[in-house]
């Protein structure tokens, strides 16, 4: 390969993908706790919300993801629910490298 072409570019496996995606779920859990919250995380995952965090005086509602935003038909879902929920929805992103990025709706 010569130093000009472009390698690859890797892409996971839907089982290796979900594995991701429940390592961030759990670190971002993690995260929670530490800060103090009781923190449950839904069962498989496949609803609107991936943890849902209980504080002394807040609730946040979590929809983590790895490397990408929610599809557009999750946002549209993620955006109702935040005006009729009186409690914090956030997106937590996890980008390789950086961190996480926390969009509160």
């Amino acid at each position: 390969m010569s130093q000009h072409q472009k390698k690859p570019k890797k892409t996971l496996s839907g089982g290796a993908r979900k594995r991701k995606g429940s390592r961030r779920e759990l670190q971002a859990k993690a995260l929670l706790e530490k800060q103090g919250y009781l923190v449950t995380k839904a069962a498989g995952s496949l609803g609107a919300f991936d943890l849902i965090a209980v504080g002394e005086v807040d609730v946040r509602l979590v929809q983590a993801k790895a490397n990408r935003m929610p599809s557009r038909m999750e946002m549209e879902t993620l955006r109702k629910l935040a005006k009729r929920l009186p409690w914090s929805v956030e997106i937590w992103v996890y980008k390789d490298r950086q961190g996480w990025e926390i969009v509160i709706l």
